[in-house]
């Protein structure tokens, strides 16, 4: 730098240490400046400059606010009080200050290193949420990890608005951000009232721990919403409310109908960062983030293996209520609540003790008689091993047999498969039980379908018959496995769709049946299918199923399978087929072939995995792998993935593939295997045109719907229009 640039730079600095920023966010402008200057050719030249801004390095760093820095920080940090020792420093303040770098980077090593072991408490009125800082630096982005909490009290009933305030935003802060507040208040009020039908005006104070920030975006939403959503049942006297777990963090905007917003990339990777260099161990963030926050954990992870960090994602924000990794289920006890009215009502129950006792009378009924009388389940949780349906008071309706390991694990997956639903199958006004076990000693138990009443009594059971797997008892066994579930509204009735496999990863069945139990038809792949989603592609308010999986018979190829449920019947494309199956009927079937490195991995298989439908796209992943087994004889896997974009009638408008997947082309070039890529423009062209689809008869490289599904369609549209 020019001296007339560093002068710029020093006025600059100046001015960004006035404003309201973190201690971190200041420490990274002082050394990133000081260590230009000390890295110069002729560092002693810049004096005058080391003693303006030193005094206020010591006076930073002596808070010991290291809470979010990363070890690189530090040792800049330290880099810089050593050098400037000489020059600057009194040496009873580069003791100290060394000292208190030394202590930091030890500590955040520890953290690292899963050395630390924090004890973990829960809050009802606080939650801590990553957020970025306002900062005049375009080229970096910071970020700070913030505690915000509530304080509430119900307002007379003479109030009929809220009084709603932040107490430590700044101005420009509070003009931004203020409205944004407003709409979140006045949207989980709304929301709450689903559960608490009485609810009116609130007192509702906002904080953030640190006043000396300021931030950029509306990511705190999530923890706003959480919050303000809380505190409802807890100043309405509630029979359960919820309470937040410290080693928890949060980011998240929220739009208007409480889904959370994708983070771009760039803020993405700086909350991460920031995360992963702090002591907590979870992270709950956007569902639309969480395959490029995994990447990047990855990453920070091949530096520090040992840091254990927990991605939580999230699609909306009633989804924080129901994950027990994030909140604990608090229920109101009866001396807890008694407490809360007298301090409300103390004066009035002074003056009438018979109020208090007649109070305590609608108590026991409200809170006792009533909630044991319900009998209708709304809501299931995993408690003791098992599944149990609670009612909407909180007291458990049905619990389960004791879970395997593999339906516990299975629960617990944030990607996981439905494996009990709770549902009004017969619209009788009560919900109804679907459920799914699985047990490696009992066969018969993993091919059944349950179905209990709402009082908990079986109601009735499917089981699935007996099928050969077609490949031989060699390969696998004929072992049947129900694997997931879904509902879908067919008309005026509702019926279940079931995904079963025999053997590992060889023949799944696609099956539906009603609501009475009864199986009605099924369809054969010639490999596994490993998801399942209703969506209303066409926008005729009928749900279809999109089905992602692998072709056994086409070189075990990925597939995506599009099926207007009335017709779920017959054969995916194969040579190997059940006796007595027809042709299938599915309205689209897409075929992605292995790719030129997919042809080299030792794995043979390539698996399409549906990964979102956002819109009007529908994101697709092709995960091809390598194996291998190190000499501990633990089984490894790596991983090359080829992400395809695709609209609503499943033309592929888009391709891209993962770092492993580039990396493992190169390596292959190398070899002398593959030939180098010119333009990746043209190869990804070529994966795009590598996707074939079904046209009833044969495989074509154009976007075709199954000419047999619409010979069906036209035929069964024609029998209508003749009765």
């Amino acid at each position: 730098m020019s001296l007339f640039d560093i002068e710029i730079k020093s006025h600059w600095l100046k001015e960004q240490l006035g404003k309201p920023h973190s201690t971190r966010l200041k420490l990274l402008y002082l050394s990133n400046f000081l260590s230009e200057l000390i890295k110069s050719e002729t560092p002693n030249k810049y004096i005058s400059y080391y003693n303006e801004f030193v005094p206020e390095l010591v006076k930073l760093i002596l808070r010991n606010e290291f809470q979010y820095f990363s070890p690189y920080e530090i040792d800049n940090l330290s880099f810089v009080v050593k050098s400037l020792e000489s020059l600057s420093f009194s040496k009873e303040n580069s003791e100290k200050c060394i000292d208190i770098l030394q202590n930091a980077r030890k500590e955040i090593f520890s953290l690292l290193t899963g050395t630390i072991d924090k004890e973990v408490n829960a809050h009802n009125n606080s939650i801590n949420v990553v957020l970025i800082e306002t900062n005049s630096d375009e080229k970096r982005n910071v970020g700070t990890i913030q505690t915000l909490t509530l304080r509430s009290s119900k307002r007379g009933k003479e109030f009929l608005e809220d009084k709603i305030e932040f107490e430590n935003l700044s101005d420009s802060d509070h003009e931004k951000l203020f409205p944004y507040v407003a709409n979140i208040v006045s949207f989980s009020k709304e929301h709450a009232r689903e559960v608490i039908s009485k609810s009116g005006a609130y007192n509702l104070t906002f904080s953030f721990g640190n006043k000396d920030c300021s931030y950029s975006g509306q990511s705190f939403g999530l923890a706003l919403i959480a919050l303000t959503y809380n505190s409802i049942p807890i100043n309405e006297l509630h029979r359960i409310y919820y309470r937040f777990f410290d080693d928890v963090v949060i980011t998240g905007a929220i739009d208007e109908k409480g889904n959370l917003r994708k983070l771009d990339s760039t803020t993405l990777k700086v909350k991460m960062e920031t995360v992963f260099f702090s002591h907590f161990n979870k992270f709950v963030i956007p569902e639309d983030n969480i395959i490029e926050a995994k990447e990047i954990l990855s990453e920070l992870q091949k530096e520090y293996p040992q840091r254990n960090l927990t991605l939580i994602p999230c699609a909306n924000f009633k989804s924080i209520f129901q994950n027990l990794a994030v909140v604990e289920v608090h229920k109101l006890r009866i001396k807890e609540k008694l407490k809360a009215n007298y301090k409300r009502y103390h004066s009035i129950a002074n003056l009438v003790l018979s109020t208090i006792v007649l109070f305590a009378l609608i108590l026991i009924v409200t809170e006792y008689l009533i909630p044991v009388l319900e009998r209708h389940p709304v809501y299931i949780g995993l408690q003791g091993g098992r599944y149990i349906a609670f009612n909407k008071y909180g007291k458990p309706m049905w619990k389960s047999q004791m879970l395997s390991d593999q339906d516990i694990n299975m629960y617990n997956n944030t990607e996981r498969e439905k494996r009990i639903i709770l549902n009004d199958l017969d619209n009788d006004g009560y919900n109804d039980i679907l459920l799914l076990l699985s047990d490696e000693k009992n066969k018969i138990l993993n091919k059944t379908l349950f179905c209990y009443n709402y009082d908990g009594n079986l109601k009735w059971k499917t089981v699935i018959p007996q099928h050969d797997s077609l490949y031989g008892n060699v390969y696998c066994s004929n072992d049947i496995l129900i694997l997931s579930m879904s509902l879908i509204n067919s008309g005026n009735k509702k019926e279940i769709i079931i995904n079963y496999r025999i053997g590992l990863m060889f023949p799944n069945f696609t099956t539906k049946i009603n609501s009475g139990g009864k199986i009605i038809s099924e369809f054969y792949n010639p490999g596994a299918i490993n998801r399942i989603v209703n969506y209303d592609f066409d926008n005729d308010g009928e749900e279809e199923l999109l089905c992602s999986g692998i072709n056994n018979d086409y070189d075990k190829s990925g597939v995506l399978i599009l099926f207007d449920p009335e017709y779920l019947s017959g054969c995916a494309p194969g040579y190997r087929f059940p006796k007595n199956r027809s042709r299938g009927l599915m309205k689209y079937y897409l075929l992605f072939p292995k790719t030129d490195v997919g042809r080299f991995t030792n794995y043979g298989s390539s698996f399409a995995r549906l990964v979102d439908i956002n819109g009007e796209r529908i994101i697709v992943i092709l995960r091809e792998y390598d194996s291998y087994t190190d000499i501990k004889n633990i089984r490894h896997s790596q991983e090359y993935s080829t992400l395809y974009t695709l609209d609503k009638q499943l033309n592929v408008l888009h391709v891209e593939t993962s770092s492993e997947f580039d990396t493992k082309y190169q390596m292959l070039v190398n070899e002398g295997k593959l030939k180098p890529i010119a333009d990746w423009k043209k190869f990804e062209n070529k994966l795009i045109s590598n996707v074939r689809w079904w046209d009833g008869d044969k495989f074509v490289n154009y976007p075709t719907m199954n000419k047999y599904y619409l010979q069906a369609k036209a035929e069964q549209s024609s029998k209508t229009a003749k009765n």
